[in-house]
């Protein structure tokens, strides 16, 4: 019976992808009208983080989305903790708007690289001759983020709030939340700053993970680097490999359960398309006399770059497809109950549950299987300026940039009102 079952669900393989294609089109014109369980994921990009605050801006104020579960890494990292602060009480989505446009003044009051980082004296020389951590020391971002986000407002704000970090002495890659600290609320600051910094350009904190394990020796406690490192995009946690029944525990690997999500919204600081790994040339080099970067600082960049992208196309290819496979999944079932007696259809799905390779964490509508995400991917189309380049005009270019690339997104890809004009007024022309 189970192998008859099984043909008739492969016969519709076909039609549940031709459905996955055509999903956003008959989608709602305001994209955020109904209630909805809603994740915002930040990828890493440097200074772009003024991009995903445009995006982000664009997202909650102009199209009033509301986020409860927050994800980033790097510059995601310090943007979510920002956030995530937002009161879900007594009115959830004002809260996160006012934080949105909070958001964006932070930026917009960076005005040099000394604003974030700090030099130190011999720069390449220190690093590659003397043996230094890094070509810069981080006291400036510590203050800013320090100055920004306060771990008691993240705990008490009901929204959930994770950023990614790698430790350098395993060189395994944690989530970590607010609530899941081991020493105090400054060591969830000390993580959020380890996730912004990249190996040899920042100095990474050094964190003590389990004080009865470790000892009071700071030698003894490992360095935490930019998450990027090994997840430029998490996005790829909010599915399980592990079964409809163990992906209801946390993952050994240090990442903590994400609650109930419906939509997934990610913004990408830089280019996406996932038929290519070709990143876009620097500018530097872009005409056909010329394609050698002879700057060392610029091919420390480009290689940060290029080393951030891999992972980073990495983790949206897999989201894509496992959502892809979860779509397939829910309109086979929804066929099967059509045409099958209930306890035939009980059992197979209880066997498919068993054995497919891919949960995620959406179980919404009274289902015995977790279903797709309404998944939105906010990426621009070419790059918008580079990793480590600021000033207080880029600041202001890559804001806008942010919102209409987000804007373009939604109205083009997915067929929602065009809301350009808005983006113009607060932004400029």
């Amino acid at each position: 019976m189970t192998r008859g079952i099984r043909a008739v669900g492969m016969g519709i393989a076909l039609g549940g992808l031709l459905v996955l294609a055509h999903e956003e089109a008959i989608a709602d014109p305001d994209i955020c009208a109904k209630p909805a369980n809603r994740a915002l994921v930040l990828s890493g990009g440097g200074f772009k983080g003024a991009f995903e605050a445009g995006s982000v801006y664009h997202l909650v104020v102009h199209r009033g989305c509301d986020f409860q579960d927050f994800s980033g890494v790097s510059v995601g990292a310090i943007n979510v903790a920002f956030l995530a602060q937002a009161s879900t009480k007594p009115d959830s989505l004002a809260a996160l708007k006012d934080y949105a446009r909070r958001l964006v003044q932070v930026w917009r009051g960076i005005q040099t690289e000394a604003d974030v980082f700090q030099k130190r004296p011999l720069g390449f020389v220190g690093v590659f001759i003397l043996g230094w951590q890094s070509l810069y020391y981080t006291d400036p971002l510590q203050e800013l983020i320090k100055r920004n986000i306060d771990v008691s407002a993240l705990k008490r704000s009901g929204r959930d709030v994770r950023v990614g970090v790698v430790s350098m002495w395993d060189g395994q890659y944690r989530e970590v939340t607010q609530d899941t600290l081991v020493e105090n609320d400054q060591q969830f600051l000390d993580y959020v700053l380890g996730s912004a910094s990249i190996p040899i350009v920042l100095y990474m904190p050094k964190i003590r993970e389990n004080k009865d394990a470790q000892p009071d020796d700071v030698n003894m406690w490992a360095q935490f680097a930019d998450g990027g490192v090994r997840h430029n995009t998490p996005v790829a946690n909010y599915f399980s490999s592990t079964g409809q029944i163990k992906w209801a525990k946390d993952n050994v690997n240090h990442i903590p359960r994400h609650r109930s999500v419906e939509e997934l919204f990610v913004v990408l600081a830089s280019p996406y398309r996932h038929d290519t790994d070709a990143v876009e040339p620097p500018p530097c080099c872009t005409d056909e006399k010329n394609r050698q970067i002879r700057n060392g600082k610029k091919i420390v960049e480009r290689t940060i770059d290029l080393a951030l992208n891999t992972p980073y196309r990495w983790d949206i290819n897999f989201a894509t497809i496992a959502n892809a496979m979860l779509t397939w999944r829910e309109e086979m079932y929804r066929t099967l109950q059509t045409k099958l007696p209930i306890d035939e259809f009980l059992e197979f799905s209880t066997e498919m549950n068993g054995i497919f390779p891919v949960e995620s964490f959406n179980i919404s509508g009274g289902v015995r299987w977790s279903r797709p995400y309404a998944m939105r991917i906010v990426a621009p189309e070419r790059a918008v300026g580079e990793t480590l380049e600021t000033s207080s005009k880029e600041i202001a270019k890559q804001l806008k940039a942010g919102c209409l690339t987000a804007n373009a997104a939604l109205s083009g890809k997915y067929g929602f009102p065009d809301l350009r004009e808005e983006c113009e007024r607060e932004f400029g022309h």
